[in-house]
């Protein structure tokens, strides 16, 4: 049981870990469109980042919106 907690606790470490990670980089491909002259590509980039910190929400635990699993993309 020890083990799985343990597991768990690091899988979820390292999904929180991957979405604060992906929030930055589409904020980083954001301001990329931009310079390109993409501003439509930007706003969606945008857009996505601002989702990121939700699902970080989520997965470390906190109510956000709504239950973990339950979001568009069936993580978790």
């Amino acid at each position: 049981m020890a083990v799985e907690r343990k597991m768990s606790r690091k899988f979820l470490e390292d999904a929180f870990a991957g979405e604060s990670m992906a929030h930055m980089k589409y904020l980083i491909f954001a301001e990329q469109a931009e310079k390109e002259g993409f501003p439509n590509i930007a706003k969606l980039f945008r857009a996505i980042s601002r989702e990121e910190p939700l699902h970080s929400a989520r997965k470390a635990g906190q109510n956000a919106r709504e239950p973990p699993g339950r979001d568009r993309g069936g993580d978790i």
